[in-house]
Order: C-alpha cells, then sequence, then structure tokens
C-alpha cells in the first residue's frame, strides 16, 4: 500500500548501492512499462525494490531510482524534515543505548511515540517512519 512505499521512502538512504541489484529492478520495470504499460507488473516490480529497500541500507541513487518508478505511475512522495528537537532527541537515544542507559531510551522513544514518531532499530541503524 501507499504508506509502506512512503515509510520505505522517508527512510534514510545513507548506504551503499548494490549497483548490478538497481540495474535489475530498473530493467524489471522498463520490460514492464515496455509490455503496453503493464501497470501491474511494474507496481510488481515496486514493490520487490521496496522489500528490498528495506532489508538494507542503500544510497540516494537508491531512492531516486524509487521515485523515478512512482512517478510513472503520478505518486510523489513529499519529504518531511524532522525538526531540531525530534532530530535532537533522536540523537540523545542513540547515545543512551550506546551507554546501554536503556531506561533513558526507552523513555525518549516513547517521548517520540507521542509525536507521531515510530523507530526502528536495525543493524545498519535507527530508522523512522511518521504515523
Amino acid at each position: 500500500n501507499l504508506k509502506y512505499l512512503n515509510n520505505t521512502y522517508e527512510q534514510p538512504f545513507t548506504g551503499n548501492v548494490d549497483a548490478q541489484e538497481l540495474q535489475n529492478f530498473k530493467d524489471k520495470f522498463v520490460a514492464a512499462m515496455d509490455e503496453d504499460f503493464n501497470a501491474a507488473n511494474g507496481i510488481t516490480v515496486v514493490f520487490e525494490m521496496a522489500k528490498w529497500i528495506n532489508s538494507g541500507n542503500y544510497d540516494a541513487s537508491v531512492k531516486q531510482a524509487l521515485a523515478d518508478m512512482l512517478e510513472i505511475f503520478g505518486i510523489v512522495f513529499v519529504e518531511e524534515v524532522l525538526d531540531a528537537e525530534i532530530e535532537d532527541l533522536i540523537q540523545k537515544r542513540q547515545e543512551a543505548r550506546a551507554n546501554r542507559d536503556f531506561e533513558t531510551a526507552d523513555q525518549i522513544r516513547d517521548q517520540l511515540v507521542t509525536q507521531g514518531i515510530k523507530l526502528l532499530d536495525t543493524k545498519d541503524g535507527v530508522r523512522w517512519t511518521r504515523d
């Protein structure tokens, strides 16, 4: 659904890119569009790519490729910038976790939840979504 794609799009893209895998998704998408604008197959490729994105940490070229594919279907996500207070809280929570102060980290997480920010701790760092 669109919320899943939006959450995928909003995550930080600060890692590396698997250029071959990215090209495979692009090629599959173009093939679907060249097949008499086969929207069903095109959307399937988009969701497969979103699943791949959510399984790792990739760079901005991956985000741009996703945006380009979505734009073909008229879907454009506007990025929301975290305000300074929320950015500060996320950083303080990361520091608390690094210092094994889990009580403080949990309190900060709860505070962010009340502000509509959901955090997901992954092996590649913290990801967030707006609820």
